[in-house]
């Protein structure tokens, strides 16, 4: 659902609404960011407890964040 929110405003005419909605938007991004950032700092402490970076063979979780190449 996050990602569909995301995905319509992001192709969304916001210069066609009122700056009051525009600034209600912003707030509510920054707000989104915070909770998003709180979430993957919850994860990421899990995944590292318990070493799931280990599935991957490797020994840290930094590879497993950034991908291949």
């Amino acid at each position: 659902m996050v990602l569909a929110g995301l995905g319509w405003l992001a192709g969304a005419d916001v210069a066609s609404v009122p700056a009051g909605v525009q600034a209600e938007c912003l707030r509510g991004l920054k707000r989104a960011l915070s909770v998003h950032a709180a979430a993957r700092a919850r994860v990421l402490a899990a995944f590292t407890a318990q070493g799931g970076y280990e599935d991957d063979g490797v020994r840290h979780e930094a590879p497993v964040l950034t991908g291949p190449g």
